[in-house]
Parts: C-alpha cells; structure tokens; sequence
C-alpha cells in the first residue's frame, strides 16, 4: 500500500510524506495495522482496502478495576503482593468515527 501512496507524489505535488514519524497524508498520520489486506493488482472486489478514522469521535474508559492479593509471602519481611488489573474500553461515540474504502463490486 505505500508504493501506491508514494505513487501519489507526481510534478511537485507530495500529498504523501513517507519520511515523517509517522508517515502522513495531505497532513493527517498514516498508521500501518497488520489485519487489513496488503494492496494488490489482482481484483479484489468488494473488499475494504483503507480505514480513515477520526481519534476526537473515540472514547476510551475503564470497565473494571479489581485488585488481588496474593495471601503468599515473597520475602522473609512479611511482605504480600498487591496487583491492580485494569482492563479499558475503546469505542467509537458516533457511527462517523470510522471511514471505510471500499473497491467495487462487480455486476
């Protein structure tokens, strides 16, 4: 996928910015995911080949905080271990948070 936004960069006009961390296009950041298709000259149809998504329209939030204590001692001090887990949630807050490109199908 990035030789064909490198193939964007043409008479001056460089919409694609490969050498920036991370990578943009026309300004926004270009984050590589390894669960999305790997761009191909073969047909494809129908298949998601980009999501475009805006970060302001996500929320992310705790769902649960437990703390364990483990009753077994560590040390000759007494000591006990004490481990908060945290888990968090990511969701999107409107259906607009995430842009698909999507090829044609065919009829």
């Amino acid at each position: 996928m990035e030789q064909l936004l490198s193939s964007f960069n043409k008479d001056g006009n460089k919409p694609y910015v490969p050498e920036s961390d991370p990578p943009r296009l026309d300004g926004f950041p270009v984050r590589w995911v390894g669960v999305m298709p790997a761009y191909s000259d073969t047909a494809a149809p129908e298949q998601v080949q980009v999501l475009f998504g805006d970060l302001t329209k996500w929320a992310l939030g705790t769902r649960d905080l437990v703390i364990r204590v483990s009753g077994a001692m560590h040390s000759a001090y007494d000591e006990v271990r004490v481990m908060p887990i945290e888990e968090l949630a990511v969701g999107a807050i409107t259906d607009d948070a995430m842009a698909a490109l999507q090829l044609a199908g065919l009829t």
